[in-house]
């Protein structure tokens, strides 16, 4: 279980140690100051408390509010961050749940609150399968040129990894989809499976090859 979530006696919280605890951190500063106190604090020790920029700082808290929004349980939250180290969770440029894990909750509902962190882990394991094998071409949120995807080819790659299936067209015509390895390979997997014991026997290596039984029973041997 993470620290954050065991008991402790002392009266100050745990230091956090990664960029969803110093997102949720900041999010809960952010709601009890004023914009401006916020403002101030962030730009003045940002790199002291955190070790990272405003604009980090900004971009955790939009992240940590995603996953808040779609897992308000914080037992079940922290036990899907520690399953998926938060990776592919929050879609990098529109800084919402992203397409696969927004299908992979509404086919495991998140567990209620008092649920213990083993059968939260449970959860977590399943809804990130499920994500991990979600497919959806919908799922890319715009096309990119030729060119454009040449000189952003690390946010077209991120994306395709973080959010699903990139298009890429050249001039609005031909066109080819970036996909996540792992949804390459379950594309091909599908692909390849006979439709049926028909289909799977006709197509057999075996197809033709003579497979009687000889009947000889072999020679007699006295012992």
């Amino acid at each position: 279980m993470p620290k954050s979530l065991q008991k402790t006696n002392r009266a100050a919280p745990p230091t956090p140690n990664n960029r969803w605890e110093w997102g949720e951190s900041f999010s809960k500063q952010q709601e009890s100051m004023s914009k401006a106190s916020f403002t101030r604090l962030i730009r003045e020790q940002g790199w002291s408390l955190a070790g990272a920029s405003s604009t980090t700082i900004y971009r955790w808290i939009r992240d940590y509010r995603a996953i808040a929004d779609a897992v308000p349980y914080d037992v079940a939250r922290a036990a899907l961050l520690e399953v998926t180290g938060g990776r592919g969770l929050v879609s990098v440029a529109e800084g919402v749940l992203s397409h696969r894990y927004a299908a992979a909750l509404r086919k495991h509902a998140v567990p209620p609150e008092g649920t213990s962190y083993e059968d939260c882990l449970d959860w977590a394991r399943g809804v990130s399968v499920v994500a991990d094998h979600h497919v959806s071409l919908q799922a890319a949120p715009e096309s990119w040129q030729v060119q454009t995807a040449k000189a952003r080819f690390s946010e077209v790659f991120r994306r395709a990894r973080a959010e699903g299936p990139q298009r890429i067209t050249r001039q609005g015509k031909e066109g080819v989809v970036m996909v996540a390895e792992e949804q390459y390979e379950q594309l091909v997997g599908k692909s390849r499976q006979p439709k049926s014991l028909v289909d799977f026997l006709r197509n057999s290596p075996l197809r033709g090859v003579n497979l009687e039984r000889d009947l000889d029973p072999g020679r007699d041997i006295d012992l």
